[in-house]
């Protein structure tokens, strides 16, 4: 045996890395998604300037144009170079992970360009390593990324990436898929307020996002309809600190344990959406939406509670959430119309029995076990004089005796789970 060795090099083929990671990547929205947080994530300089408040999504016939007025610093240039290094999450107040987001745009492009602080950059993928990025200099304004469209399905980029071309038919599709994901995107944003779609310089859709000292959000259309949310916030810092402990080098200090709830006041359908900033593909049974800094999967589409640090840290933010659900029905009474706060009620009782059975998260059944104690000790039951009441001094009719209109299905479950009594009761 000798001790004589010799180094051998290992790489990465860069096409293949990209084919691999796109399988996860697919659709408009995720494209939306990413530029967005991209720009969302942008912070001020030292003299206040440069923090994002608008973002452009042009389709055009030739190319896609994202733009927006903040400016790519010389680190963020220099996360381009070296893909999936995860730096950005070592600074606060990003929700960047990975370094991958900007990989969604090969989706539609083979020939990405950025234009921001005096540089035009174009990225060739299928290029050696020491070539992939040509850089020009040249005068800026913000920064935009223009994306041109991969209308040639026989280029190596397209065959490798195993990826069909962009059908010129398809660019309309596109626009009403990039104006459908503006509208759930916007709620949760840190700076941008403004994000707009426009097709060959025609508005599609506008979005101008206002909060009020009240913690009302109001999302307004160009067309001057809109939606408010009531915003809900807390934070589970004793919990993310006992974390950070256990688990010492998987979990950043930089990782931020803010969690956020937004309610509808004009109501809403569906099921309510996890946002790790931005909205992924993770529904909970309730008609709300939760945000937090949680650690979603390599795609960014769906939240880890498989086990390990990543489920303990999530759980922790849906734990903290439960308890600011909670904490604010008081507030929700008188915010709220009792029939959607009933049924926001009988929601969570319906969550916890989907989670006791393994059908959602266990943590989610935390919505109506911290939820019970302060609806048995405060007025919650909205009675026919119009008042509020506490559970006791009320009774459930029973429609066998009474000739009234009973409560509806959601109301007289959740009103028997609190043990009030019907009428015939005594």
């Amino acid at each position: 045996m000798t001790d004589d060795f010799t180094y051998k090099p290992q790489d990465v083929h860069y096409l293949g890395f990209l084919e691999a990671q796109l399988r996860d990547m697919q659709g408009i929205p995720t494209l939306a998604y990413e530029l967005i947080q991209n720009a969302d994530d942008a912070p001020e300089d030292a003299d206040g300037r440069f923090a994002p408040t608008t973002l452009r999504f042009q389709v055009n016939d030739d190319a896609l144009i994202v733009e927006n007025d903040s400016v790519f610093r010389p680190l963020d240039f220099a996360r381009l170079q070296t893909i999936a290094s995860g730096g950005k999450r070592q600074e606060r107040g990003v929700t960047g992970a990975f370094g991958l987001g900007f990989l969604a745009v090969y989706q539609i492009t083979d020939r990405p360009e950025i234009f921001s602080n005096g540089r035009h950059w174009t990225i060739n993928p299928d290029a050696p390593a020491e070539q992939r990025i040509v850089e020009r200099q040249l005068e800026t304004d913000g920064t935009r990324f223009r994306l041109p469209w991969a209308f040639d399905p026989q280029t190596a980029v397209r065959r490798t990436l195993r990826l069909s071309a962009i059908q010129p038919a398809h660019l309309d599709d596109i626009a009403a898929e990039l104006s459908s994901a503006i509208g759930l995107a916007a709620l949760f944003l840190q700076r941008l307020h403004t994000l707009e779609v426009t097709r060959s310089g025609k508005l599609l859709r506008r979005i101008t996002r206002r909060q009020t000292d009240n913690g009302r959000i109001t999302l307004h259309e160009a067309d001057g309809s809109g939606a408010t949310w009531l915003l809900l916030s807390g934070s589970f810092n004793a919990a993310a600190e006992q974390l950070r402990s256990q688990f010492p080098w998987q979990i950043e200090a930089a990782r931020r344990s803010a969690i956020y709830l937004a309610l509808p006041l004009t109501g809403m359908t569906g099921p309510g959406r996890l946002f790790a900033g931005l909205p992924t593909a993770t529904t909970i049974p309730l008609s709300l939406h939760i945000s937090a800094d949680f650690f979603p999967t390599t795609d960014r589409k769906r939240i880890h509670f498989d086990g390990g640090y990543q489920a303990a840290w999530n759980q922790a933010a849906i734990t903290c959430a439960a308890e600011t659900f909670a904490a604010a029905l008081p507030e929700l009474r008188d915010a709220l119309s009792p029939q959607t706060l009933w049924q926001l009620l009988q929601q969570t009782a319906y969550t916890r029995e989907l989670a006791d059975q393994g059908d959602a998260p266990a943590s989610l059944a935390q919505f109506w076990q911290t939820a019970v104690p302060i609806l048995a000790a405060h007025p919650f039951i909205y009675t026919i004089h119009q008042t509020w009441a506490l559970p006791p001094q009320t009774r459930l009719w029973n429609p066998a005796e009474n000739n009234r209109r009973p409560p509806d299905n959601a109301a007289a479950d959740l009103l028997a789970r609190l043990n009030i009594p019907s009428s015939t009761q005594t």
